[in-house]
């Protein structure tokens, strides 16, 4: 019995060591990427179907509508940039709730389940 326990052991640290190397993210600090599908407008727009990117929980996500990327940073000191499309600079924007489930950064806003965290 302790043979087979000592063996089983080694077969749990085996597949914890293979998971860790066929899980990048993780094995390699790389960003792990989630979406999901929410609402969103820019300025005065309507609100229309739009996607959320999340590169780093809390730090670096995206939206895709309009046609367009809206790309976030959070630099973990109270700093938020956003920039639209590829060729815009990063502006400051502030974040805040204006209704239930709607959070804004400037004039972009988003709605529906947010994931924060």
């Amino acid at each position: 019995m302790p043979r087979l326990s000592r063996v089983l052991c080694l077969s749990i640290t085996t597949l914890a060591s293979i998971t860790t190397v066929l899980s990048p993210a993780s094995a390699i600090g790389q960003p792990s990427l989630a979406t999901a599908e929410l609402e969103c407008r820019h300025e005065a727009g309507d609100w229309q179907p739009c996607q959320m990117g999340i590169e780093r929980m809390g730090n670096r996500w995206w939206l895709n509508f309009s046609d367009q990327r809206f790309n976030f940073q959070n630099d973990g000191k109270g700093r938020m940039t956003m920039r639209i499309g590829k060729d815009s600079g990063w502006k400051l924007v502030q974040p805040r709730w204006v209704a239930d489930r709607t959070l804004c950064w400037n004039e972009v806003c988003a709605r529906g389940e947010i994931p924060l965290d």
